[in-house]
C-alpha cells in the first residue's frame, strides 16, 4: 500500500490534523468572550470537521518525501523465490 502504511506517515498526519483541530478551535473564540458565552459544542464539531478535511487532505496528496521513503522501502524488500 506504500505510504498509508508507513507509521512515520501516520504520525505526521496525526500531528497535521490535531494542528489544524487546534488552531480552528482558536480561530472560533471572539476576544473579551466569557468562558460561559463559547458554544462549546459548536466549536467542537467545527474543529472536528476542520480534522477531518486535514486527514482526507493527507490522503489525497502524500508528502512526496514519504513515498519517496516507502519506494525505497520496498526495494529493499526481498522477493521470494519460486
Amino acid at each position: 500500500m506504500g505510504v498509508f502504511s508507513d507509521k512515520d506517515w501516520w504520525a505526521t498526519t496525526l500531528v497535521r490534523v490535531i494542528r489544524t483541530m487546534a488552531q480552528t478551535a482558536l480561530g472560533m473564540f471572539t476576544v473579551g468572550m466569557a468562558m460561559p458565552e463559547i458554544g462549546w459544542l459548536h466549536v467542537a464539531s467545527v474543529a472536528a470537521v476542520s480534522g477531518i478535511y486535514s486527514l482526507l487532505t493527507n490522503i489525497a496528496t502524500p508528502p512526496k518525501e514519504m513515498e519517496q521513503r516507502a519506494a525505497k522501502r520496498a526495494l529493499k524488500q526481498p522477493t521470494p523465490m519460486e
